[in-house]
């Protein structure tokens, strides 16, 4: 019999690696976020292999996207996987790591490969935009119905200006939605009726109130949605937006009393100046020559007849502005008076307009009768700049001189006629004495310049 079997076998011994990677599932970083450096990520164990003087190792490091990294992947002496992403990107990336031995007899080279996914999470950057600091509008200009609407930012970006990424990641954050937030910080907010907004396409918006001028300063800040997680920032620099509403003159106020006391005269008015209109306003005094029943008063010039109608313009009526006597309270106001139909020898001192007190005075000249008539403006010194308003105005007032008969007279006595000496100045006696010496022989006497210079009046 047989009592054993011989069979013919291999026994391969195969070497221990030397190095085993670490059991790093995905790996997460946020962007931006600098050097990183993952400590073992590679650990070593004992080479127990009898030929390991035979072989050399190496790791080698790839990254499938390079684009990510400002510095590529890499293992240190130590076995740490470093590496830095770059920053303003962000996306999913494989770092793949291999072992290579190198067996010296042999040549043979063997790979033992470990990739790692890496995730590069989104950091939100800060949006930005380009605007004016000042924009300059009128009073008024801009009202309800009307209210201004321009382009005035530009180059809004939610993110970085790049280029997407390998992946078509959007760098630049651009699938953000943006919006505006405008905040008042100085100046006068009442200058508007509706505040002013931006839109998330860069158009403003605001309304005017009316009839008001002056500055309004404002806040500007670009909001994006993509938050705050890991240090994001969503909010841009702030900007600081002046608007400046020029003022638009307004035309002067004023009304006429058509009740205004008058010591010698009459004052008519027509309807539109008892209404409280100035323009079609007409008003009349009609006074006698020489303002002969005139009250005394203090006149200017020293004038023969002085007439004066006290608040003929009412003093509460005079104002800078129609929209309110607070408005353009700084102006300067005159009452301008032009001569326009009839003659201007009727006065001494022509018509005036106080404008503190409203009186309306004027001195005749001697012995003068006859018609005229002056336009009445009153006049601020705030322009006319961009259709701005100066004055209110013509009203008009009409004065009418009637004649009053004078007085006839003539000159008695002129010592001048005739002859005679320092005793007898008279030649047919003293005349200026009123001692007439009449002689009896003569039946008529003749007395040359008795009486002389006949006046009418």
């Amino acid at each position: 019999g047989v009592d054993a079997v011989v069979s013919t076998f291999t026994v391969k011994v195969v070497p221990l690696s030397a190095t085993t990677f670490s059991d790093a599932g995905e790996i997460s970083v946020a962007e931006g976020s600098g050097l990183h450096v993952i400590a073992d990520f590679i650990y070593t164990l004992l080479d127990r292999r009898w030929d390991k003087m035979l072989h050399t190792t190496s790791f080698e490091t790839s990254a499938n996207n390079p684009a990510y990294f400002d510095e590529l992947p890499s293992i240190d002496p130590l076995g740490s996987l470093r590496f830095r992403t770059g920053a303003k990107r962000f996306g999913r990336t494989n770092i793949s790591v291999s072992l290579v031995d190198l067996d010296i007899l042999s040549g043979i080279t063997t790979r033992t490969a470990r990739t790692v996914p890496l995730n590069i999470l989104p950091v939100n950057s800060k949006p930005s935009f380009s605007a004016p600091a000042q924009v300059f509008v009128y009073e008024d200009a801009y009202l309800t119905g009307n209210h201004f609407s321009a382009p005035f930012a530009s180059s809004i970006i939610p993110g970085p200006d790049t280029l997407p990424g390998p992946q078509e990641e959007l760098w630049d954050e651009s699938g953000q939605t943006v919006s505006f937030v405008v905040e008042l910080v100085g100046g006068g907010g009442s200058i508007f009726a509706a505040q002013p907004t931006i839109s998330a396409d860069g158009i403003l918006n605001f309304t005017l109130a009316e009839h008001q001028s002056g500055n309004g300063s404002f806040s500007l800040r670009l909001v994006d949605s993509g938050g705050r997680a890991l240090g994001g920032s969503d909010t841009s620099d702030a900007w600081l937006l002046t608007i400046v509403v020029q003022p638009l003159n307004d035309a002067p106020i004023f009304t006429v009393s058509c009740d205004a006391p008058v010591a010698e005269g009459i004052l008519t008015c027509t309807d539109e100046c008892a209404a409280g209109a100035v323009l079609g306003c007409g008003i009349q005094v009609t006074i006698d020559e020489n303002c002969v029943n005139c009250a005394e008063h203090p006149m200017p010039g020293g004038c023969v007849g002085g007439f004066i109608a006290e608040g003929f313009i009412p003093p509460g009526s005079i104002a800078p502005s129609m929209y309110g006597a607070e408005l353009e309270a700084t102006q300067r106001l005159s009452f301008v008076i032009e001569l326009g139909d009839g003659a201007d020898f009727l006065f001494h001192t022509p018509p005036r307009i106080d404008v503190v007190s409203g009186d309306l005075t004027f001195c005749l000249a001697q012995d003068a009768n006859g018609n005229a008539t002056f336009s009445i403006n009153l006049v601020d010194d705030g322009g006319t700049d961009a259709g701005g308003v100066d004055h209110l105005g013509p009203a008009f007032l009409t004065v009418k001189v009637y004649p009053v008969n004078q007085q006839p007279f003539f000159h008695f006595c002129d010592a001048s006629e005739g002859g005679g000496d320092a005793t007898h100045p008279g030649g047919v006696g003293d005349f200026c004495s009123l001692e007439l010496p009449i002689w009896k022989s003569a039946r008529l006497q003749k007395m040359p310049g008795f009486l002389t210079d006949f006046q009418k009046g």
